[in-house]
């Protein structure tokens, strides 16, 4: 029944305890406040004539400011704990003396007017004490859920104090035994803070820093920060509200009970709180926590001056008309009663929870003092110039208009109210923006693209960089003069294939017409870095010719990343290839990675559409460089374009929904704790293509903001990421995006997500196949490896899933099923084997007996040899199962490179890497643990090894393709 009642309340396991004593605690407030407040409006109201309201309101915020001060001047000298035990004393203490001057017969007239001019201040002062309690005890986050529940235990104690009132008056001889009460909730509510402040003494100490702050340097802050005085010029309008409505209430009692004794009065006061108390206790408890979350801020800031201006417009014009028709008295008291009632309700449920939220981006070594200052001292300045105001109006209108002055202010002060709140939800945005901006980043610029192609068009002096020459080699001719160049056949040992392709070369040379283009392009693609360098060397002035470049604009090319390399570096103007590229992009070719990078680089307008147009394809890195490239050029959508990021959006939340379900079905066995982890992986890039995309409709520097929050984890500035959130977007995205990076736990993130993108709970087995099940593009294919062979080794019978995956297209996949398949069952492996084309057949020394050759690695061993290497090991799996596709599966030794062919090797040392013998007079490249060799140095570079050292050879092509597409590995090489 608890956890019901917890989750209908949205409360949180860990913060039941503290719920519950400040619930207490707020009841005896309430009972102190509530008791008071009847017995001493009641003897003030039958003591002085109306005329006096002002001077008490005056004298109240006189007193009020006073008493800031003293508590502002003490919080910088003494600790939280000791203060707010202090203060609570020093009220009971006052209390109490007032009895006892009313039971001793000391003058009614004096006590009335000390007690009602000390109540505003008492009550502001318990209200600092409370808010600052809660606000340390919980984050900004948890106050929009829980600061209105909080509240509820005040209500209660208000609804029996208020509701009890008129029959404890009956009953009792002298209605100041009401005092009696108040001292008990003031005693009981100190013993209280006292446990509070002993019991989560970690939450509530202040640091040092904080105690010696200096009060000028303070003040001065408070006075010049836009924001801080936003929050100061609020509370004072607050306050005025607060006044004025009491005052029109209060003295439109006094003449509608003007014939009754201070009984009756007291009976009314007491019903007609008990009542709005009531409406109050529902509003906190079911309803106004909700609607805080949901709407935010501005919609609890200005739901009080809104609803009051309504009110008080209705109460001012019913005033007007009843000059003339004095019957309507009745209907204009019952209007002005409605706007008290309306106003305690708004104000506790949604003003006083929201004004509390103000100060919690502040950092925690000036909030309190600002928080005293703006909570504090603006709130009784508001109620002097409240005071004053009715006082001159007192002496300067007839009493008869007194009434409808005051509305009329009423209506004033909403409007410079709803202002005030405008202007500091503005600040209050701008406040949290510049707090994220003030945060050391970890992982800055996060929507910069900085890889190879844009690296390429930024500067042209990258041809002296290994990574430009081993994508085209030879491209340093393009740049140097005749007489600094040297013949790339110089020296070198071609076998009779390559010999062939260089006299072809020479035959285009000696005969050439731009008809040979073709041809050119043809070649360029070799695979012997010889042979390429060559013709760039014989053709270098018909490369970089227009009539190339014309030629590559007229013809219906599929684009390499060779290709467009050298575009790049001959300046050529894609804007000439839009079809061409969109086609090429669209059909999903091996160069669309690093079109995307071209488009993300380009200026001419058409760019930014062609990659919109193309969010939609099915591949997910693709699509996730789209989105990059998108934030890169800034590019926002147009209205049109907007329902399809929104529908990207709400696809991507989706998907991050079901990865959370996914690990809520697999967390509970660790025999799944490896897939797990990768899974929350895949969490962390849902969550930046997220926000990356969101970026696309938002603005992209504060979007930024919010994305390195996000990639630094900081779960203390991740707060204010949230609520930047819920500032900048609307509630229909942040409904589902704030769960997203809100500090939840998995089921609080399901249960909330459920209700847009609904998932089905699974058995482990079944979201195993779940997972393999998925559509293609959307999981990275180490996580369908992974969930392949725990699939296999928790079945007893084989799965489908399995075997439907011999027959896959993608031979990563075919590989890693036909191992599981091997584990499983060496009759059905060599059943499927046998009709296997590929070259998996390779890996076994003879299928037909199913036995592994000792010299391969299987699919998992290679993954993990990669993974584990010094080159690879801050690289996201996505990027190494690219490796992983054009890494071979055979462990390399000294004997083996004697049988290699070809001009240029990349090997991954995945054993001995510290026993290779260095020698700096060869050209070998060596980034940590990854060796390149160009042909003139591979035979020397042999007997340079020893024995014991154990190589994964990588296609080379292949690898700089990759790496040529990819930030991370690109950071690698430069």
């Amino acid at each position: 029944m608890l956890i019901n009642l917890s989750k209908l309340l949205n409360i949180k396991k860990e913060e039941n305890t503290r719920i519950i004593l400040l619930i207490i605690q707020s009841l005896f407030y309430g009972i102190f406040i509530s008791y008071y407040t009847s017995y001493i409006n009641a003897l003030f109201l039958s003591v002085f004539d109306i005329s006096y309201l002002s001077f008490g309101y005056l004298g109240s915020g006189i007193i009020g400011i006073i008493s800031a001060y003293i508590f502002s001047f003490s919080l910088k000298k003494l600790s939280f704990k000791v203060l707010s035990t202090a203060t609570l004393l020093v009220i009971f203490l006052f209390i109490l003396i007032l009895k006892l001057g009313i039971n001793y017969n000391y003058s009614k007239e004096i006590l009335a007017f000390i007690g009602f001019i000390f109540y505003t201040p008492i009550t502001s002062l318990i209200a600092l004490i409370f808010s600052s309690l809660t606000m340390k005890l919980f984050d900004l986050r948890q106050g929009k859920r829980l600061f209105g529940l909080i509240a509820t235990g005040s209500v209660i104690a208000a609804i029996i104090s208020y509701l009890t009132v008129p029959l404890l008056i009956v009953i009792l001889n002298d209605s100041s035994d009401l005092l009696w009460c108040s001292l008990i909730g003031v005693f009981i509510s100190g013993i209280i803070q006292i446990i509070i402040n002993n019991k989560y003494s970690n939450y509530i100490i202040e640091s040092k820093k904080t105690l010696k702050l200096d009060d000028n340097v303070q003040e001065v802050s408070i006075l010049k920060n836009s924001y801080f005085r936003s929050i100061y010029i609020v509370s004072i309008l607050s306050m005025v509200g607060v006044i004025l409505v009491s005052y029109s209430f209060l003295s439109a009692s006094k003449i509608f009970f003007n014939d009754f004794d201070i009984k009756t009065l007291g009976q009314f006061f007491g019903l007609f709180f008990g009542i709005t108390k009531s409406i109050e206790f529902i509003m906190n408890t079911f309803i106004s926590g909700k609607l805080l979350e949901k709407n935010g801020l501005k919609f609890g800031l200005s739901s009080l001056p809104i609803s009051l201006l309504i009110l008080s417009t209705l109460a001012l014009a019913l005033s007007l008309i009843s000059i003339q028709f004095k019957n309507l008295e009745a209907i204009v008291f019952i209007v002005v009663v409605l706007s008290m009632l309306l106003f305690i309700v708004v104000k506790r449920s949604f003003e006083d929870s929201s004004f509390k939220l103000l100060f919690q981006p502040i950092n925690i070594n000036i909030k309190s003092i600002v928080q005293s200052s703006t909570e504090g001292k603006a709130r009784q300045l508001g109620s002097i110039l409240a005071g004053l105001s009715l006082v001159v109006l007192q002496f300067s209108i007839e009493s008869e208009y007194l009434q409808i002055t005051c509305i009329s202010l009423i209506v004033f002060n909403c409007i410079f109210w709803v202002i005030s709140v405008k202007k500091v939800s503005f600040e209050y945005k701008n406040y949290i923006s510049n707090e994220l901006n003030n945060i050391k980043k970890s992982t800055p610029e996060s929507l910069k693209v900085k890889n190879f192609t844009s690296a390429l068009f930024q500067s042209k002096d990258y041809e002296i960089k290994p990574i430009t020459k081993y994508m085209i080699p030879g491209i340093e001719y393009l740049k140097h003069s005749e007489k600094v160049i040297k013949n790339p056949l110089d020296g070198c040992n071609l076998s009779p294939e390559s010999q062939n392709k260089i006299e072809y070369i020479n035959f285009i040379t000696d005969n050439w017409s731009n008809s040979y283009f073709g041809e050119v392009l043809y070649i360029l693609e070799d695979k012997d870095s010889i042979v390429v360098s060559y013709l760039i060397y014989m053709l270098k002035v018909r490369i970089a010719s227009i009539d190339f470049k014309t030629f590559v604009y007229s013809q219906k090319l599929e684009f390499s990343n060779r290709l467009l390399t050298l575009l790049i570096f001959i300046d050529y103007d894609f804007a000439n290839s839009k079809k061409l590229i969109e086609a090429n992009l669209s059909a999903n070719h091996n160069s669309s990675l690093m079109l995307i990078d071209i488009l993300s680089e380009a200026n001419w307008d058409e760019s930014g559409k062609i990659l919109l147009r193309n969010l939609n394809v099915k591949n997910i890195e693709a699509e996730s460089k789209i989105i990059s490239a998108l934030n890169h050029k800034k590019i926002k959508s147009t209205s049109e374009n907007n329902g399809l990021i929104i529908n990207k959006i709400q696809d991507e939340v989706s998907r991050y929904n079901w990865i959370i379900t996914s690990l809520l079905d697999l967390t509970e066995d660790s025999l799944y704790s490896e897939l797990c982890t990768l899974l929350e992986l895949e969490l962390d890039y849902a969550v930046l293509r997220i926000f990356k995309l969101t970026s696309l409709i938002y603005n992209e520097d504060e979007i930024s903001k919010i994305i390195n929050i996000i990639q630094d984890k900081n779960s203390d500035q991740n707060i204010l990421a949230i609520e930047l959130v819920d500032i900048l977007i609307e509630v229909e995205l942040k409904e589902y995006l704030i769960p997203v990076i809100d500090n939840l736990s998995y089921d609080e993130k399901n249960l909330k997500l459920n209700s847009f993108f609904p998932q089905k709970r699974m058995e482990p087995l079944d979201r195993l196949k779940n997972i393999l099940n998925s559509e293609y593009f959307k999981i990275n294919i180490w996580i369908r490896l992974k969930t392949m062979e725990l699939l296999t080794s928790s079945s007893d019978i084989l799965p489908n899933e399995i075997i439907s995956n011999i027959f896959n297209a993608d031979l990563t996949l075919r590989e890693g099923s036909f191992y599981c398949l091997y584990k499983f069952s060496k009759d059905k492996f060599l059943f499927y084997i046998k009709n296997d084309s590929s070259k998996i057949k390779e890996m076994y020394l003879n299928p037909e007996q199913a036995i592994y050759r000792s010299n391969y690695l299987n699919v998992f061993e290679r993954f993990n040899s990669l993974k584990k290497s010094i080159f690879l090991k801050t690289i996201k799996d996505i990027e190494i199962i690219k490796i992983l596709k054009v890494t071979d599966s055979k462990v390399y030794t000294k004997n083996d490179l004697n049988y290699l062919h070809g001009t240029q090797f990349a090997f991954l040392i995945i054993d001995g890497f510290n026993t290779i013998n260095k020698n700096s007079e060869i050209e070998i490249s060596e980034i940590e643990d990854l060796i390149i060799l160009k042909s003139d140095s591979f035979t020397i570079f042999k007997d340079l090894y020893s024995d014991n050292v154990r190589m994964l050879k990588i296609d080379f092509i292949e690898l700089m393709k990759i790496i040529a597409t990819s930030e991370s590995l690109f950071s690698k090489f430069t």
